[in-house]
């Protein structure tokens, strides 16, 4: 609930007493929690809105975050995505626990080829008719309540292709669509399946695989990845630093083994091994 200041508080029914509460430097005027309460959306009247993580009291932003946002879903089938609602337009996000870049909140694109994927794109917007009020995420598909009919329903743009690929028999474009609509979602083992098979792009389906489960640090599907592309030299990389417990060092290793160096040496100087960051800058042969 949120009081006349515009503070948040989590408060416990059984217990009749307020647990947690939070307080931003702008006030708050909307929230839109999850089921379980764990993450909440805050908009705060300035019309930024960011998340909120009650657990650990962490705070991220959300980018492009519509001040005209009514509601918030979060879908029952994917925890860690939900949509803004509007007016006019759902916008869809997937929150990223650990990246190469920290904890993050990604306003999904839509890839159209492969080279999309190394290049920063805007996020993909869903319109929905001024007669629809979006009600339910589930999957992808989001349930409206229409005035005229009841209830209808539609895929979130992010997700169109999902429920449309064919298998083994549809085409090249069907299977890179569908590829790399599972890429952005994070949806491994869907890009593994395809990546089989798709005889025109396999190869390359698993390389563009590969780096992406190591920018997110996935070190089980970015191992397979490799493997069936046949990527000896990054298998043998992976296997020497799977089974590394600490964070910052790990997260050094898989920079430089994507060519990240000073984000390897930034993380390396995080962590209770800064001589690794010697280390590969004398492999690099970078003496200065």
């Amino acid at each position: 609930m949120i009081d006349a200041l515009g503070k948040m508080k989590y408060y416990l029914i059984e217990d009749n007493a307020t647990i947690c509460e939070h307080k931003s430097q702008n006030p708050i005027v909307k929230v839109f929690p999850n089921f379980s309460g764990t993450k909440c959306i805050c908009m705060d009247n300035t019309g930024n809105g960011y998340l909120f993580n009650p657990i650990d009291d962490t705070m991220l932003f959300v980018p492009n975050f519509s001040p005209n946002t009514n509601n918030v879903l979060w879908d029952i089938d994917d925890p860690e995505l939900f949509v803004t609602v509007d007016n006019e337009k759902m916008q869809t996000y997937l929150y990223v626990h650990v990246s190469l870049e920290g904890s993050q909140i990604i306003h999904l694109p839509e890839y159209l080829k492969l080279d999309d994927v190394e290049k920063t794109k805007a996020g993909t917007v869903t319109f929905v008719d001024r007669d629809l009020k979006p009600l339910i995420l589930k999957g992808g598909f989001v349930y409206s309540h229409a005035r005229s009919d009841g209830i209808r329903g539609q895929y979130l743009q992010t997700h169109s292709y999902l429920n449309s690929w064919r298998g083994p028999s549809d085409s090249d474009e069907g299977h890179l669509r569908y590829f790399l609509q599972n890429l952005a979602l994070q949806k491994y083992s869907n890009c593994v399946e395809v990546s089989k098979v798709s005889l025109k792009h396999s190869l390359a389906f698993f390389e563009c695989l590969g780096k992406q489960c190591l920018k997110f640090i996935d070190l089980h599907y970015a191992e397979t990845a490799f493997q069936m592309c046949k990527a000896v030299g990054m298998v043998y990389s992976i296997q020497s630093i799977k089974h590394e417990t600490e964070k910052y060092v790990l997260m050094g290793h898989i920079s430089s083994i994507l060519f990240k160096h000073d984000l390897a040496q930034e993380c390396f100087m995080k962590s209770s091994k800064p001589e690794l960051a010697l280390e590969m800058r004398m492999d690099l042969q970078d003496w200065f």
